[in-house]
């Protein structure tokens, strides 16, 4: 796939952000080993790695005569953009030759302080992914990637009919569904007749409050419970 008809496919998800049913955006960290510049500012202050990137966002499309406008393109798409230096791993050129079998103790100390910040740098950015205000679990996401790698493979022209709303109404159907299969097995275990009318909903109270896990979307709440009422309904009546 052409890397033009990548960015545009994801520019059709990601430009609505502002919408209450956006994607939430990913984090760009880019991540330079062996890095010897010192990036200054004109006036000689020194650039934190969010300032570095977008002042060289811009050299590129001023370099590029007003035809491209890479900056606005990459704030739309990433949440932050932010540059992490690492120094040389290793000091001598005889550790430089066996660098893949030397234990981390050997490694440069600055090189391993630096890579534990850049990890926690990463655990303290990084979020749940979201979509609308339905939080995705694993399958969710999965189902996610394995939309986008689908519609990335249709024509250009049918990028616009998959927005956020029509991903998100996808994701949201794999969901209710699962979650029904979930449901319809909790009660089976737990609910047998005779048992009153009170302990059933408490039941069914309780199974759909863990498979949806801590602060479900009204949204997802609300079409897993509608889901589930036949279900619900039914075993009301047995018992």
């Amino acid at each position: 796939m052409r890397w033009w008809r990548g960015t545009a496919f994801a520019m059709s998800y990601f430009e609505q952000k502002n919408a209450s049913n956006a994607i939430s955006r990913p984090h760009l960290v880019w991540v330079i080993q062996n890095f010897h510049l010192q990036p200054l500012s004109e006036n000689g202050t020194e650039l934190s790695g969010a300032e570095w990137i977008q002042r060289l966002l811009v050299q590129i499309d001023q370099s590029n005569n007003g035809t491209s406008a890479f900056q606005a393109q990459f704030n739309d798409f990433f949440a932050s953009l932010d540059v992490k230096t690492l120094p040389f791993p290793v000091t001598t050129v005889e550790d430089l030759q066996i660098l893949s079998t030397l234990p981390t103790s050997r490694l440069n100390p600055a090189y391993r302080r630096s890579v534990a910040g850049l990890w926690e740098h990463v655990v303290g950015t990084a979020s749940p992914k979201t979509i609308g205000s339905l939080k995705l679990t694993g399958t969710a996401l999965a189902t996610l990637l394995e939309r986008w790698t689908e519609n990335m493979n249709i024509p250009i022209s049918s990028y616009r009919d998959n927005s956020a709303e029509i991903l998100l109404g996808h994701i949201m159907k794999e969901e209710i569904s699962r979650s029904t299969v979930k449901y319809s097995e909790v009660m089976s275990q737990l609910v047998k007749p005779p048992m009153s009318e009170a302990k059933i909903l408490k039941i069914s109270g309780s199974a759909i409050a863990n498979i949806l896990g801590t602060d479900p979307s009204p949204q997802y709440l609300d079409a897993v419970t509608r889901a589930v009422k036949p279900l619900l309904d039914g075993y009301l009546k047995v018992c």
